[in-house]
């Protein structure tokens, strides 16, 4: 899942950066592209497209967790 290269601390974890309020950061919009395709926006990220694995729902479910309504 998103923890293993990801934390919610200032700090970061294994490579990946923060997550800790990046639904402050970023928009619903902006979250679930980058989710569903991580390298339209970064070519060289090293991000992998966990929204391979997952439906458009459960995608959308990871985005309404970090984005406050």
């Amino acid at each position: 899942g998103c923890f293993y290269c990801h934390d919610i601390t200032i700090s970061g974890s294994l490579g990946g950066p923060s997550l800790n309020k990046i639904g402050n950061k970023t928009s619903a919009k902006w979250l679930f592209n980058w989710l569903k395709n991580p390298r339209s926006y970064h070519p060289t990220t090293t991000m992998p497209s966990p929204a391979q694995l997952l439906s458009e729902k459960e995608t959308l479910a990871l985005v309404c967790d970090q984005i406050e309504i």
